[in-house]
C-alpha cells in the first residue's frame, strides 16, 4: 500500500501531488498517477515508462473549482 501525505491548499499557481504507482496495463512497469492542481481546478496525469523514458500517457479534463 501507498500512503501520500496531501497538505492543504497552496498559494502557488501549481502544485503536483503523487497519488499513486499503479501497474495499469499489465506490461510488469508501474505507471504514476499525478494530480496536478491549479489555481482554479485540479487535473490528472498518467506518466508511464515508453521506451525506456517517462512520458505522459494521459492527462484527464481540467475539472475547475
Amino acid at each position: 500500500p501507498l500512503y501520500v501525505f496531501k497538505p492543504a491548499k497552496s498559494d502557488n499557481d501549481y502544485v503536483a501531488y503523487f497519488t499513486a504507482a499503479v501497474d495499469l496495463n499489465q506490461d510488469g512497469s508501474d505507471e504514476f498517477v499525478i494530480e496536478a492542481s491549479y489555481r482554479n481546478g485540479t487535473a490528472f496525469k498518467v506518466i508511464s515508462p515508453v521506451n525506456g523514458r517517462y512520458g505522459e500517457i494521459y492527462t484527464s479534463y481540467y475539472r475547475g473549482q
